[in-house]
């Protein structure tokens, strides 16, 4: 028992003395802290900007800068308040035609930065450019197209009809240069799915940023149902070369996949193959083209012909 109470006491005996170098270290950290804030020094420091404009008639092409980074001196705590944000009322640029600057100069404003900084003196800008892009907001109406290669459909299933997507249509507002690079029709491609019956998919219109748009959702109505194959003849016009006429007294053979009724007379009304004979020499086989088909009606093989 008394070689324990030994040990036990000069445990406690050493965690006293740590406990007083820890304290001595922290007493002796926070002097120096203390001592070191009430010194000058020279550091860089950010300062807050507001670039102002009609917010109405225009719009950022990219983030704006939200401050500007200064060499300053001063005193440590001074320096300690700037550097966390506090007491910085920030530095408001005014633009009448932000469109037209695509930059501003710190140094012109340099009296307001001044007043920012407070008791710092600034000794020089890090950088004194200010980029910017600012652009017309304008608004713009854009088309709707579903293409559905992420739709697969289960064994003799395929599409019964036109798809339709609700709305047609969608409103883009953003900065000028972003909304006139978009194509006049947008393509929404629904996820990957496996389908045998109609199908209404809610899917998201994203485009960049910056770009505002409405509705940001539309759905996309799949009309769906049994389909065959079938393989049927159509006519064969030929737009014969320096003239306009165009001569049918030839047929090609085409196979598709549609649902059933399609097939109920021999060849749908409208419906029909051409080329153009252009200078193609004779003997040569040609792909015709293929008219009158509804874009939901899948064409599966073609058969070439021979130019005449």
């Amino acid at each position: 028992m008394g070689v324990l109470s030994s040990i036990t006491g000069k445990l406690r005996a050493e965690q006293t003395r740590w406990k007083a170098l820890v304290f001595c270290l922290g007493a002796a950290m926070i002097f120096w802290l203390l001592s070191a804030l009430n010194k000058e020094h020279t550091t860089d420091v950010a300062l807050p900007v507001r670039i102002s404009f009609d917010h109405t008639r225009y719009v950022p092409v990219r983030p704006l800068p939200d401050k500007i980074i200064v060499n300053a001196t001063g005193n440590g705590w001074d320096l300690l308040i700037k550097s966390l944000g506090y007491d910085t009322e920030p530095v408001v640029i005014e633009l009448d035609r932000p469109d037209a600057t695509p930059y501003i100069l710190a140094n012109s404003f340099r009296s307001d930065f001044v007043n920012a900084a407070g008791k710092l003196n600034i000794n020089f800008f890090l950088s004194d450019t200010i980029r910017v892009a600012i652009d017309d907001l304008v608004t713009r109406k854009l088309k709707l197209q579903a293409e559905l290669k992420g739709i697969s459909f289960s064994d003799e299933y395929g599409l019964h009809g036109a798809t339709v997507i609700e709305p047609d249509s969608v409103v883009v507002t953003g900065p000028e240069i972003l909304v006139d690079s978009l194509p006049d029709v947008l393509v929404l491609n629904p996820a990957k799915k496996r389908i045998s019956e109609n199908l209404d998919i809610e899917v998201p219109v994203i485009l960049g940023a910056g770009l505002l748009v409405q509705p940001s959702r539309v759905m996309i109505r799949i009309d769906a149902g049994p389909v065959v194959i079938r393989t049927i003849r159509l006519p064969l016009n030929v737009e014969k070369r320096n003239s306009n006429r165009k001569q049918s007294n030839d047929s090609i053979q085409i196979t598709l996949r549609a649902p059933e009724e399609i097939f109920n007379t021999a060849t749908p009304s409208g419906w029909h193959a051409g080329y153009p004979d252009s200078g193609l020499p004779k003997g040569e086989f040609v792909i015709p083209q293929i008219f009158g088909v509804p874009q939901w009606v899948t064409i599966l093989q073609i058969d070439s012909v021979r130019v005449k």
